[in-house]
């Protein structure tokens, strides 16, 4: 099912995956962290992602293009006053241009708090360190509603 929905993402959208393991050292600890901060474990949000694949890669398919289309907001790096992280929180870039093969994963973390825990979201992101956390909830929203059809 996963390697079904990354190949469903790449016809869709021009992303191209790393060639990272997903067991790979690094990418078990990116994991690891969101879902500690998510407060979810990778049984619960595996699940979520299977029962609700059709709106979870729908939703990867829209954030990729969205991006790619507007690439001066994936590379923003405004923080708040005082939510700036410590030098040694900047995020590593393993191969810029990639997605790493686990975006279904944080994508998945995403949609369960977009569709189930709304109330939560910008708390997650602000965990997460997204830099400018509320104009990233409005338009990760935005992309949310629209594969579902809802008006914002």
């Amino acid at each position: 099912m996963y390697q079904d929905a990354l190949r469903e993402i790449t016809e869709k959208a021009p992303a191209k995956f790393s060639i990272y393991d997903c067991m790979d050292v690094v990418c078990k600890d990116i994991i690891d962290n969101h879902l500690e901060k998510a407060g979810v474990n990778i049984s619960f949000i595996s699940d979520y992602i299977q029962n609700h694949i059709k709106t979870v890669v729908g939703y990867s398919i829209l954030k990729i293009l969205y991006y790619e289309k507007n690439p001066e907001k994936a590379e923003c790096e405004e923080y708040p006053k005082g939510e700036k992280p410590n030098e040694d929180e900047h995020p590593v870039i393993l191969e810029k241009g990639d997605y790493m093969p686990f975006i279904l994963i944080t994508y998945g973390i995403e949609c369960f708090f977009l569709s189930e825990q709304p109330e939560k979201l910008l708390k997650y992101i602000k965990k997460m360190r997204i830099p400018g956390a509320l104009r990233y909830k409005k338009e990760i929203t935005l992309l949310y509603n629209k594969v579902n059809n809802k008006e914002s």
